[in-house]
């Protein structure tokens, strides 16, 4: 990363008002030093925080990507959940009309009561 474009400018513009034929001062040259000193810490410090920025939002990429992921791996794990329940609900529904028309055709007038089986208190079948 560079220098500022504005604050390159400035310090452009400062050296090129200085005439090479002019003696500068030594407190001139130092404070020129500082100021140099000075801008590279700031341009060091930018830098140190736009990596550090980009660093961040790398991590923070990282663990979107990382819940969307997941997030998909539930999905797919709830729509195979769903789709085991409503096999079970179809399952249970054709059960359900068996035994209502198991019943149905037991109460019905053309069955004889002795084709109906039946359980005694003891448990054992009986055919009556």
């Amino acid at each position: 990363v560079g220098p500022a474009p504005s604050v390159a400018a400035t310090i452009a513009a400062v050296a090129g008002s200085v005439s090479p034929s002019a003696a500068l001062s030594k407190e001139e040259i130092a404070n020129l030093a500082s100021l140099r000193s000075v801008a590279d810490a700031l341009f060091s410090g930018i830098e140190a925080r736009l990596r550090a920025a980009s660093q961040k939002e790398k991590d923070a990429e990282a663990a979107c990507e990382a819940v969307r992921l997941q997030q998909a791996a539930m999905e797919q794990k709830h729509r195979e959940a769903e789709s085991a329940l409503e096999a079970e609900r179809a399952a249970l529904q054709a059960q359900r009309r068996e035994f209502e028309e198991e019943r149905e055709r037991m109460q019905s007038p053309s069955c004889r009561r002795s084709d109906v089986l039946s359980l005694n208190i003891g448990g054992e079948r009986v055919v009556q």
